[in-house]
């Protein structure tokens, strides 16, 4: 199956999971298992549950797992390629599609569910730069909670080009419009090398955008200070679902360019945003000298900027 069109497929299935969903205790934990030529193979059954014979054949696993105390049935699936081969957890991110699902019987609403995609192409020979493309999606609904996890990330090393997006969100029926947290952090990160400097990597141009609200703090200040301005200030999370007070909705967006080797010149911008607040509080700098962000870092809130090859997760604790 095409993997564009399995991706597509894929948010189309969380769109409509996700609408009335109800909230219940989780399944066992979410890659427990490995894979080798096609043959699956989960760990020993988990503490609190009792897994019945499996049904299997190569790239495919299903068996029926009974919570111990409460008596819940799910049905756990595990789908692959046929011949995919994976033994560490970095090993199921790099399978080519890997889908590992819990479905609870008993006509109850909801799905547990990890998906992953990833496709590698050489752009020269077998050998030659690489354009990696991976793609992640953690859907909890109905019984197993509220919960959306979106990843997406594209590696080019032949142009040296990144871009990646997360997404995450979390529900709780209790509260009025069900959404007690929701983030989204976009970057493009582009490593320039140059040749005056032996090939080193010197110059840069980096993008980040992110946009929280909930528990995203991470122990920080509620509030960003950039030197001769007002200081911003936000409401933190105080108590996550369950009626609490979800805390404003905070808007960060980061641009920087090096290029001091190539032609002599460089830029840095920053901006945050309240967007929940009545008075649309709003603070930014931009200067043509310094390119390293003065609050980005310092506030721990945002997560790291990119300028490397991994992405980094703003919205820990979140789970």
């Amino acid at each position: 199956m095409n993997k564009s069109y399995k991706a597509a497929t894929s948010v189309g299935t969380v769109a409509l999971v996700l609408s009335g969903s109800l909230m219940a205790a989780a399944p066992p934990a979410f890659d427990t298992w490995t894979v080798s030529n096609g043959t699956i193979t989960p760990a020993t059954c988990a503490t609190g549950f009792t897994c019945g014979v499996a049904l299997s054949d190569r790239g495919f696993y299903q068996r029926q797992i009974t919570e111990t105390a409460g008596g819940a049935v799910y049905f756990q699936t595990i789908i692959t390629e046929n011949d995919a081969t994976a033994t560490t957890p970095a090993g199921l991110n790099a399978l080519i599609f890997a889908d590992e699902s819990y479905v609870r019987t008993g006509n109850v609403n909801g799905l547990s569910d990890k998906q992953r995609i990833s496709e590698v192409r050489f752009n020269s020979g077998t050998t030659g730069p690489t354009t990696t493309f991976r793609a992640s999606t953690t859907l909890n609904a109905g019984w197993a909670g509220n919960t959306l996890n979106l990843s997406q990330s594209l590696r080019d090393s032949g142009d040296t080009f990144q871009t990646d997006f997360l997404f995450r969100q979390e529900g709780d029926s209790s509260v009025a419009n069900g959404v007690t947290g929701k983030g989204m952090k976009i970057t493009a990160f582009v490593p320039i090398a140059v040749a005056a400097v032996g090939g080193a990597v010197t110059d840069k141009q980096d993008f980040v955008l992110v946009s929280m609200q909930g528990d995203f703090t991470r122990g920080g200040p509620a509030n960003i200070t950039i030197p001769g301005q007002t200081p911003l200030t936000w409401v933190k999370d105080t108590v996550k679902g369950n009626g609490g007070t979800i805390g404003n909705e905070i808007k960060a967006v980061y641009v920087g360019q090096n290029l001091s080797q190539i032609v002599g010149q460089s830029f840095g911008f920053e901006s945050y945003d309240n967007l929940t607040s009545p008075a649309n509080d709003f603070i930014s700098t931009f200067s043509l000298t310094a390119v390293a962000p003065t609050q980005w870092t310092a506030a721990a809130v945002f997560g790291d900027l990119v300028t490397s090859g991994t992405i980094t997760d703003p919205f820990t604790p979140w789970p």
